[in-house]
């Protein structure tokens, strides 16, 4: 990238170098340094021309969009990938629309995004980005989601992240648990720790960047806020199961819903990855039966009429709110 931006690029008009150059005053240099895009794919991910030329033109059409990033659907085989497919429906396609509306896309994917060459090139951003880590702060935040971290730096220098979801490209999602179960350890940290630097930086962020207000700012926090206490919900709707299931008491559902989860993080300090991945294996087949089974449960009690259970409010809420998307 060095090469590529630092050579290639600043070389490539002699006649703007003086003695007090810069690239951003030089006129042709800044000029094709607007004008060179990157595109960056995974090696397995299928494209067509006309994707690129969305971004592209994306790209061309506001000079402030620092990235521009497709729509990415996964392909494959099997129930892991099926529920990718789900979840790239949510996660990705209606939750990138959503930060695009309110205010920049938090990451673009390095499966298929194109950056422009001027924001990489724009106070240091690729120095930082490829500094060396010295803390584990830095590594979860770096190095368990390139993609999201280059982001974070272009949309706190002020450039817009955006998504065009007419360029579409294919990826072979992960089929395997062990896959997927390393792929998720890296994105969810990576999220997690990411979301958390905007918010703390959150009076820079908003004073350089146009885009970013403090109502997305709100939207952030509320969606840092809900995964954080996604664990406990999890944990509630496991100890109901419990209860209308095995008709235990609320002391014996709390204790069957923590001591699984609890015993697991301690497995996971002692067990080989494999093995990890293989009591996950377990265990998720545990929790899907008992889902099922209260799900039965619930959808009985809700057909005598009773809609205040956990389970019926749970349903209902979600129905609620793919409204408005409709």
């Amino acid at each position: 990238m060095y090469y590529l931006l630092g050579y290639k690029l600043l070389s490539k008009y002699p006649e703007d170098y003086g003695e007090n150059f810069s690239w951003k005053t030089s006129s042709k240099t800044k000029l094709s340094a607007d004008r060179t895009f990157i595109l960056t794919v995974d090696g397995d991910v299928q494209f067509e021309p006309d994707s690129v030329q969305q971004l592209v033109t994306e790209l061309q059409r506001d000079s402030n969009v620092g990235v521009a990033c497709g729509r990415i659907h996964p392909m494959g085989s099997g129930v892991i990938v099926w529920y990718q497919r789900f979840e790239y429906a949510i996660t990705h396609w209606l939750h990138k629309t959503a930060e695009k509306v309110m205010g920049v896309v938090l990451c673009t994917p390095g499966a298929f995004s194109m950056f422009r060459a001027s924001a990489l090139m724009d106070h240091n951003i690729i120095k930082t980005f490829s500094r060396e880590v010295g803390d584990g702060y830095s590594a979860i935040q770096s190095e368990q989601g390139e993609d999201r971290w280059l982001c974070s730096l272009l949309f706190q220098q002020g450039h817009r992240c955006e998504y065009v979801p007419a360029a579409s490209a294919m990826t072979h999602a992960p089929e395997t648990l062990l896959e997927f179960f390393n792929q998720r350890r890296r994105w969810t940290v990576s999220t997690v720790v990411n979301q958390l630097d905007l918010l703390v930086k959150w009076r820079n962020s908003y004073h350089k960047n146009q885009d970013i207000s403090l109502s997305y700012l709100l939207f952030q926090s509320l969606i840092l806020l809900f995964t954080l206490i996604g664990p406990s919900y999890i944990i509630l709707f496991l100890v109901y199961a419990n209860i209308g299931v095995f008709q235990l008491t609320l002391e014996e559902a709390y204790l069957g819903s923590i001591a699984p989860p609890l015993l697991y993080a301690v497995l996971c300090l002692v067990l080989a990855r494999d093995s990890q991945v293989k009591v996950a294996r377990v265990l998720s087949v545990y929790y899907a039966i008992l889902s099922s089974l209260y799900f039965l449960f619930q959808s009985y009690s809700a057909a005598d009429g009773s809609f205040s259970s956990p389970l019926a409010l749970t349903v209902i809420s979600m129905c609620a709110s793919t409204v408005p998307v409709l």
